[in-house]
């Protein structure tokens, strides 16, 4: 199945510019760009102050954890590695 494209009415979540600039040209692996995405849509909806997700909602998070399985296996591990190598190029702390 296809993507249908987005609906009318579809809601937007900002994104800091330089994800679309130098981030974008550093980061060479698809699972790392994904989980620093998701870590910012988790965040955007969050209200009050201070907002953040902590390791363990990460790794709970479904629409990751089926983005980055392979042939079905646990994610988790996959997700470890690209948050390490999110947090050693300082997008996510």
């Amino acid at each position: 199945m296809g993507f249908a494209g987005f609906p009318q009415k579809v809601r937007f979540t900002p994104v800091p510019n330089p994800v679309f600039g130098p981030l974008l040209e550093q980061i060479d692996d698809a699972a790392e760009l994904k989980c620093l995405l998701r870590v910012i849509w988790l965040l955007q909806q969050q209200r009050g102050y201070p907002r953040f997700v902590s390791h363990d909602e990460i790794l709970e998070d479904q629409v990751l954890a089926r983005s980055l399985s392979r042939n079905g296996e646990d994610a988790a591990s996959e997700i470890d590695l690209a948050l390490g190598k999110a947090v050693r190029r300082g997008t996510l702390a």
